[in-house]
């Protein structure tokens, strides 16, 4: 009886560290039971399996999925409240394809223009700065600026790459959520900062000075420019804080160590400036393309390690996997499979800062994740 029950013991202490697998149901079933509302953001990028999976959801107001990988027969309840929409991109745009006939028919669709009317972006930029009390004229000066800074783009503009830049409405909004927040404590200066921040970034340093300056004559004013710069940048008042090229940056949880065999040039002071301005809002993802050897990736070092933060590195390649971004499953010491989090699911919570190395090798899929 005492071997019979040591037994009993074993097993149970065995199944208790064992994995038990079961079905679980995704994002999209969940919404067809519940009659919630999905979006299908970049549909034209999922692949032919997965698009034919919806033909069924497609062809009637009663079309269901049925769940075969589960053994089921029959198709879900669907819910009369259900709705599904799917955006896309046009198939013009780089990676992107045409979505097949036999889905695209089923859809009922519409084109979504860019934002050019006057009138709709008055009524933009009003929202963003209602905040900051923005007046007439510097609304005006906004819309004249993106109006103006489009049309040169597409003519006499060049980015990093020597291709046209391409401004959105999303760097304009960019711009606007920036300066919203007043960080300059002045309405002008916030402009200015959020401007340069959000359009000047990608230019190369020819087009740079061009579109510096129609920031300064129709945004801020030939007359407020020089008064407007001569303002420092105030402290943030939370926080530890140390200041860059003009801009405070927050400090780490390291003591911050200036590497002396960083040689500051002009050029690299260019390039840390518009770094640190980007930084310093502590919102925004940064891009920083360039040639093999120019530096990308040591800017960042020096600024992590003046700064005291910590700062990690992912090389990706070709066969990069989601799995080193976000973490998977792996044995222990025990020999128990745990979950072990990723480089860029640890860097989130601790609050470091990663470099993603030559992230144009990465494949879609891990793209699409960080997307």
């Amino acid at each position: 009886l005492a071997e019979r029950l040591a037994k009993l013991q074993y097993q149970l202490k065995t199944a208790e560290s064992a994995l038990a697998f079961s079905f679980i149901e995704g994002t999209l079933v969940q919404a067809v039971r519940k009659g919630e509302w999905v979006l299908l953001d970049e549909i034209n990028l999922a692949t032919a399996e997965t698009l034919e999976c919806l033909s069924g959801l497609l062809e009637s107001v009663s079309g269901s999925v049925v769940l075969i990988d589960r053994g089921d027969t029959k198709p879900v309840t669907r819910h009369p409240d259900f709705r599904l929409f799917a955006c896309m991109n046009p198939a013009t745009d780089v990676g992107k394809k045409e979505l097949p006939p036999g889905i695209r028919s089923r859809f009922t669709e519409f084109y979504v223009d860019e934002l050019e009317e006057v009138s709709d972006l008055k009524v933009l930029v009003h929202f963003y700065l209602r905040g900051i009390g923005g007046t007439a004229a510097q609304v005006d000066g906004i819309i004249r600026f993106y109006l103006n800074v489009r049309k040169e783009a597409a003519k006499n503009l060049t980015d990093t790459t020597g291709h046209r830049p391409n401004y959105s409405l999303r760097t304009l909004c960019r711009a606007l959520r920036h300066a919203a927040g007043n960080p300059a404590g002045s309405t002008l200066r916030s402009l200015y900062e959020g401007f340069c921040l959000s359009f000047l970034s990608q230019l190369d340093r020819t087009s740079h000075p061009v579109v510096e300056k129609m920031v300064c004559d129709l945004i801020v004013g030939k007359k407020n420019i020089k008064g407007v710069l001569k303002q420092p940048l105030p402290r943030p008042e939370k926080g530890r804080h140390a200041q860059f090229e003009g801009y405070w940056v927050t400090v780490g949880d390291r003591e911050p160590l200036t590497p002396q065999e960083y040689v500051l040039t002009p050029a690299v002071r260019a390039n840390l400036r518009d770094l640190a301005r980007i930084v310093s809002a502590r919102r925004y993802p940064v891009l920083l393309q360039g040639e093999t050897s120019v530096g990308k990736t040591s800017l960042i070092t020096w600024l992590a390690q003046s700064s005291g933060n910590r700062c990690v590195r992912i090389n990706n390649h070709e066969h990069t996997d989601i799995q080193e971004y976000v973490g998977c499953y792996a044995a222990d010491h025990t020999g128990k499979l745990v979950f072990r989090e990723g480089v860029l699911v640890e860097a989130m919570r601790k609050g470091h800062w990663i470099i993603l190395d030559e992230l144009n090798l990465a494949p879609t899929d891990v793209l699409e994740a960080l997307n």
